[in-house]
């Protein structure tokens, strides 16, 4: 769940830059992480579980904000790889969490992210 969430928050950040810019988007996603770590700490109403899910939320936020900076477009030209893109390095993330037999699963997760007609 923290993976996804983050990916998430990966995305408005990229959309919060190409649209307000990078002295507004600071400001932006300053208060929009303050306010994901705040509601998500409402709805477990547990302080410790909410400590310990908010500091592992930070922790991998911090760590994914650098490793997807290095993703200069969010999915390959057409007929290109997949390697290096956004989408397939969240992809790799994912396919950790599963069932590691299947060297196709990587790909098809690739194709789940990165299908254009679920986008928004």
């Amino acid at each position: 769940m923290i993976e996804v969430l983050v990916f998430y928050m990966h995305l408005v950040d990229r959309t919060a830059f190409a649209d307000l810019g990078a002295s507004q988007r600071k400001s932006f996603m300053n208060r929009f992480v303050v306010a994901v770590f705040k509601e998500l700490s409402r709805e477990l109403r547990n302080d410790v579980l909410a400590d310990q899910f908010g500091e592992t939320l930070r922790n991998t936020y911090s760590r994914r904000q650098s490793e997807y900076a290095a993703c200069t477009s969010l999915s390959p030209p057409e007929g290109q790889p997949p390697k290096g893109t956004l989408y397939w390095e969240f992809s790799k993330i994912l396919f950790s969490f599963l069932e590691k037999n299947n060297p196709a699963t990587p790909m098809f997760l690739n194709i789940l992210v990165a299908d254009r007609r679920r986008q928004c």
